[in-house]
């Protein structure tokens, strides 16, 4: 008898399994789930004693140009599986090969074969002690069994595994014993491979069980905040308590996510809401899982209240980037130097290790008035500084005119030809007097004005400045 294993799937919303090379069948009635193990049982039929065919240095490109279905009985693939030629025949007989009943594979229509039902069943561990090609789905037994499947398999099996072993080492030293150890070895392989599942499959049903047991407490922990008087230090005590105990990263996602619902309809004002967050941030089991969740920031945008926390301290932010504050942990344990508005940009100094110390409200417009003020500015109550280099203010100052000449070409032509000395007494027919007198009606001839008197400013081409005031405000700006 041929015995074979397949791993159900579905095709056309119908119930298939694969047999053989890619052969694809289905169920006549009464088909198996998706997803599950089914053995194939063919009573009468015995595998060919195939001779092993010889591999050639062309045998790859040779099979390439075979047909799917007629892989199974090209002699290569024959010589290694030689039960599938004489299933898959069974089953086109069965089917009635010839009714010219398509199904689309990789390369074309094929003929559509029948499992009967009086064929499959659903597998059990001990098929795979003689199923034929048992050692195709060995990884999958720890995902289809249940553990005590498996415990009362090793129950069984393991001491038939040592009575075989132990025959074999009782016969002496010679052929007979090499002969007993080689008739010996499939089977153990085979009940070694069930038994190498079970720590896999006593893991799954570790993690089930955990998440049973976080459920209930999340259950739990629902019940008690709908009777919950609305205090919010009580509502901080419980998930305090609560997150520790849940064992699942499931668990705990699902857990502060609810603890940034529940903390946004707990009446509270912005002081004490924020310092609640900053309470739950105390945990690391709370911190690592809200990192980057916002699922539990976002209920809290509207609730928390991000004032200046330092003053009175000079701050170099000669390094610093302008970002887009977004809610999260790093900008609630940074000091803050004025007000921060989630969804605004700001300032943002970091460590070397690349942790964000203080967030400074404004963008990098700030940096140029520093610049501007000599190397320091009061906001916010304290001392923005900024290293004093002549080169760099200079070399700042010609770029902000050259920004200056491009958004006033656009929007006031006369005041950007004022900048630049070298177009006044420019004769009409000049190519800037021409440019200025069209800008202000055509936006291209803007443009234009705004390259040509870059040019005479700098003696540079337009381009050139241009790609220079970009890789300036690239290093000044960091977008998330």
């Amino acid at each position: 008898m041929i015995k074979v294993i397949g791993m159900t799937d579905t095709y056309a919303k119908r119930v298939t399994v694969t047999l053989g090379w890619n052969t694809t069948a289905f169920f006549d009635r009464d088909a198996p789930e998706k997803g599950r193990l089914v053995t194939l049982e063919f009573p009468g039929l015995t595998a060919p004693t195939a001779a092993p065919s010889e591999i050639g240095p062309d045998i790859f490109d040779e099979l390439e140009d075979v047909e799917d279905d007629s892989l199974d009985s090209h002699p290569f693939i024959a010589g290694m599986n030689p039960y599938w030629p004489p299933v898959l025949a069974f089953l086109r007989e069965r089917s009635g090969e010839g009714e010219e009943r398509p199904v689309r594979g990789r390369r074309g229509g094929r003929d559509v074969l029948t499992v009967p039902a009086a064929l499959w069943r659903y597998t059990v561990l001990e098929d795979l002690l003689d199923a034929d090609n048992a050692d195709d789905f060995r990884w999958f037994v720890s995902q289809q069994f249940p553990l005590d499947a498996f415990e009362a398999f090793l129950a069984r099996h393991l001491p038939e595994a040592q009575r075989l072993l132990a025959t074999a080492l009782a016969l002496p030293a010679g052929a007979d014993r090499i002969d007993a150890l080689e008739r010996a070895q499939k089977p153990l392989e085979r009940i070694a491979a069930v038994f190498a599942n079970t720590p896999q499959r006593m893991q799954a049903d570790v993690l089930k069980e955990r998440e049973r047991v976080d459920r209930a407490l999340i259950r739990e922990a629902k019940r008690v905040a709908k009777a919950r008087d609305g205090s919010l230090a009580l509502a901080v005590d419980e998930w305090l308590a609560l997150v520790p105990r849940l064992k699942t990263d499931a668990g705990r996602d699902q857990a502060v996510r609810m603890i940034g619902r529940d903390l946004a309809k707990v009446s509270a004002s912005p002081e004490e809401a924020l310092a609640a967050v900053e309470r739950l941030g105390m945990v690391a089991a709370i911190r690592s899982r809200t990192e980057y969740d916002t699922a539990f920031w976002k209920p809290l945008e509207k609730l928390l209240a991000l004032e200046a926390t330092e003053s009175g301290t000079k701050i170099d932010i000669a390094d610093a980037t302008e970002e887009t504050v977004t809610l999260g942990w790093p900008v609630l344990l940074a000091k803050r130097v004025g007000a921060i508005t989630p969804g605004r940009s700001a300032l943002v100094v970091r460590d070397g290790e690349y942790r964000p110390t203080h967030y400074v409200r404004g963008g990098r417009k700030l940096k140029f008035d520093v610049q501007k003020a000599g190397g320091s500015l009061e906001r916010f109550g304290c001392t923005l500084t900024m290293p004093v280099d002549e080169s760099a203010r200079r070399m700042q100052s010609f770029l902000l005119d050259v920004e200056r000449i491009d958004a006033l070409s656009s929007v006031d032509p006369a005041a950007a030809l004022a900048m630049v000395p070298q177009a006044n007494g420019l004769p009409d027919s000049h190519a800037v007097s021409r440019a200025a007198g069209a800008a202000a009606a055509d936006f291209r001839q803007a443009r234009v004005l705004a390259d040509l008197l870059i040019e005479l400013h700098t003696g540079v081409d337009a381009a050139v400045i241009r790609e220079m005031a970009r890789t300036r405000r690239r290093g000044n700006r960091q977008r998330r």
